[in-house]
């Protein structure tokens, strides 16, 4: 058994057997890994138990309690490292494992590792993604689809509007690249707002209030909206709206990690950045109290759409 759970660890004969054959000491290990993966291990500032769990040939799983679960929450940018691996570590694992081409088990073994340790060290701006988690959709929002609240209603909800959405992903990519932000924020916006411009009448504006306009709607109360619903001219201006929030919110919290700090910015898509004050309530005065934690998770899901993160 990993030596971090709190699983029944009682010795007999047949565990300390089985865990002999699966275990792998730190020089093996190392040999496999490579000098180079393991400086960037390293470098990545994750916690020393966790490391040395990857190191000695393990892995962390659902069920997993103590240090090294907390230690990888922590690497996750989860809030509350409560140091229970339950499914709200086992869902932000699968979804990063899928942004990045890994085998989507849900389980933290040394690929999966490396790749979060790459995350840390990139500095791209898909990675920040998986740098901070969230917990989905609301139940207001969830009810849409008449799901329960949560990540899967998020990812269920973004996979229903990904076919509606497919026409402009090469637009997401090349306005993401303009104006550095990961593609698939803008994607997860165009998701939330409107379903992947399902709720938009014929005039491209919301049919809900007749202001929003077009994919990412922009409020006509506050901007000029530019080119057609979906053309590239307005996805643009959604994205230049979205870095301007990102500015603002790196002036006003510059504590705040970058990937926070995005997070923040989608928020203040929807509500403006005045009201912002911290990570964990900034939903709070937002359309279903649950905005940018939803786009969130919209987001990780469609990062598989987009290539390797890092590259």
């Amino acid at each position: 058994m990993p030596f971090w759970t709190t699983r029944d660890t009682s010795s007999s004969q047949s565990e300390t057997t089985e865990q002999s054959t699966h275990s792998v000491n730190e020089t093996d290990m190392a040999g496999l890994l490579g000098n180079e993966a393991m400086q960037k291990l390293v470098a990545s500032g994750m916690g020393q138990s966790l490391q040395e769990a990857v190191l000695s040939g393990d892995v962390v799983q659902r069920g997993d309690r103590g240090v090294v679960v907390e230690e990888l929450q922590q690497a996750m940018g989860f809030l509350q490292a409560d140091g229970d691996f339950g499914p709200a570590t086992e869902g932000a694992v699968r979804r990063f494992q899928e942004a990045f081409q890994l085998p989507s088990t849900g389980v933290m073994d040394a690929a999966t590792l490396l790749a979060l340790a790459d995350c840390h060290g990139s500095g791209s701006q898909t990675s920040l993604l998986f740098l901070h988690q969230s917990s989905g959709a609301s139940s207001w929002t969830a009810s849409q689809d008449r799901l329960s609240r949560g990540a899967e209603a998020s990812m269920k909800m973004a996979d229903v509007d990904e076919q509606r959405l497919a026409p402009y992903m090469d637009v997401f990519r090349e306005v993401a690249a303009e104006y550095n932000v990961p593609a698939a924020v803008l994607m997860a916006i165009a998701s939330r707002e409107t379903r992947g411009g399902s709720l938009l009448d014929e005039a491209g504006y919301s049919m809900y209030d007749g202001a929003g306009y077009g994919l990412m709607q922009v409020d006509r109360r506050h901007h000029t909206p530019a080119g057609a619903p979906t053309s590239r001219e307005h996805i643009e201006q959604g994205a230049e709206i979205l870095v301007s929030f990102r500015g603002a919110i790196q002036r006003k919290h510059p504590d705040w990690t970058p990937s926070e700090q995005l997070r923040g910015a989608i928020c203040a898509y929807n509500t403006g950045s005045g009201g912002i004050q911290t990570v964990g309530g900034m939903d709070r005065g937002t359309t279903g109290k649950d905005y940018s934690g939803d786009v969130w998770i919209r987001a990780q899901r469609y990062a598989r759409l987009f290539g390797d993160p890092l590259s």
